[in-house]
C-alpha cells in the first residue's frame, strides 16, 4: 500500500507542475487593447465612415473590425510582442512590426493616428502606333535628328487626371521586362495630356528619342529592329504613423503589349 501511495503523490505533483507550465506560456492574464484608425480618400480628406478596417495580430487568430468612428478593440492580449496589421480592401495597409503589450487590463494603442489612404485606380497601357526616330552622325560625329519618333497609346480605363506618365523601354528583343535592366538598351518617360475620347479609354502620345538622343542613336543603328514596351508610372500616397507624415511610393504595374519597327 505504501508503494501505491508514493506513486499517486508523485503523479499528483507532476500534473500540478504541468498546469503551472501552461499558465506561464500564456504570459499572465489576458488583457484588452483599444485604438482608433482613420480612412482618407485620394485627396487626403478624412472619411466620416471609418468602419470595416481589419485589425489583426499577425500569426494568431486574434482580429477585429473597426466601427464607423474607427474605434477597434482586441481581446485576449497577453504580455508579449505582436505584429499588428491594419488593412481594408481598396486602401493601403500598414503593419506595426513590433508592439509589446504590457497591460493586464485595458490598454490604449500608442499610435492614435494610424491612417489608411484610398488606393489609386490601376490601369494598363496599350500601345497602338510606333513611328521610328531618324538620325545620323556626320564625319565629325555630330548627331543630326530629323525625327524624334512617336509612341501612341491608350489606357485600359478612363483616367480623370489631366497628366499621364508611362515609362517606355526599348530593346533589341521583344522579351522586355522592366525589372531586368539587361533586357532593354534605352528607356524614357513619356508624358501625355489625357484626351478622354469615351467612357472607357484615354489616349496619350509622346516622343521617343528627344530625352537623350545620343544614348538612343548609339544603342540603335540603321537596320536594327527596335522593340518597345510601356509601363504606367503610378504613385500611391501612404501615411506613416511613426513620423506622422504622408509620403508617395511607386506602384508595381503591368507592362503593355510590344510594338516593333526597323531603324532607317
Amino acid at each position: 500500500m505504501r508503494t501505491r501511495t508514493i506513486v499517486l503523490l508523485f503523479l499528483t505533483a507532476f500534473i500540478a507542475g504541468c498546469r503551472s507550465t501552461t499558465v506561464e506560456t500564456n504570459n499572465g492574464p489576458a488583457g484588452v487593447l483599444t485604438g482608433k484608425v482613420n480612412l482618407v480618400d485620394r485627396n487626403r480628406l478624412q472619411l466620416s465612415d471609418r468602419s470595416g478596417v481589419l485589425v489583426q495580430c499577425v500569426g494568431t487568430s486574434d482580429s477585429t473590425l473597426s466601427d464607423s468612428f474607427g474605434n477597434w478593440t482586441l481581446h485576449n492580449m497577453y504580455h508579449q510582442t505582436y505584429q499588428i496589421k491594419f488593412s481594408k480592401q481598396g486602401y493601403t495597409s500598414w503593419t506595426d512590426p513590433s508592439y509589446t503589450f504590457t497591460g493586464t487590463d485595458t490598454a490604449k494603442y500608442y499610435h492614435s493616428n494610424v491612417t489608411l489612404v484610398a488606393e489609386n485606380p490601376m490601369y494598363t497601357i496599350i500601345l497602338d502606333e510606333l513611328s521610328m526616330p531618324k538620325g545620323y552622325y556626320d564625319a565629325a560625329h555630330r548627331l543630326y535628328v530629323s525625327a524624334d519618333g512617336e509612341v501612341v497609346a491608350h489606357t485600359s480605363d478612363a483616367i480623370v487626371s489631366g497628366l499621364l506618365e508611362c515609362s517606355c523601354y526599348f530593346g533589341h528583343s521583344p522579351s522586355i521586362v522592366r525589372e531586368n535592366t539587361t533586357s532593354y538598351q534605352y528607356s524614357t518617360f513619356i508624358e501625355g495630356t489625357a484626351n478622354i475620347t469615351s467612357d472607357s479609354v484615354t489616349l496619350l502620345s509622346g516622343r521617343v528619342s528627344s530625352q537623350d538622343p545620343n544614348k538612343f542613336f548609339t544603342a540603335f543603328k540603321p537596320g536594327d529592329t527596335m522593340y518597345v514596351r510601356a509601363y504606367p508610372y503610378l504613385l500611391q500616397d501612404k501615411f506613416d504613423p511613426v513620423t506622422g507624415n504622408y509620403y508617395s511610393d511607386s506602384v508595381k504595374t503591368q507592362g503593355s503589349n510590344v510594338l516593333w519597327g526597323v531603324m532607317q
